[in-house]
């Protein structure tokens, strides 16, 4: 019973947004990168270029400066 009560409010909660047009932040960043080299564009924005290859394989986050550093 519990088990059964349990599935039913998780579904009562649950909430769903559609994957389409949701890109990874790798993607995101591969697309913000376009033409330009990994190496200058890490060079750009004061970054290793091993922590952008990093970031491009999905293996980590950037920190809220380089994610702000990125953006622009």
């Amino acid at each position: 019973y519990l088990t059964k009560k349990k599935q039913n409010m998780k579904n009562e909660n649950d909430v769903s947004f559609p994957a389409i047009g949701k890109e990874t932040f790798a993607e995101r960043l591969e697309m913000a990168i376009g033409t330009t080299s990994v190496r200058a564009f890490a060079s750009a924005i004061d970054l290793s270029e091993g922590g952008l290859r990093k970031y491009l394989r999905g293996q980590s986050l950037p920190q809220i400066d380089k994610a702000l550093l990125m953006a622009l």
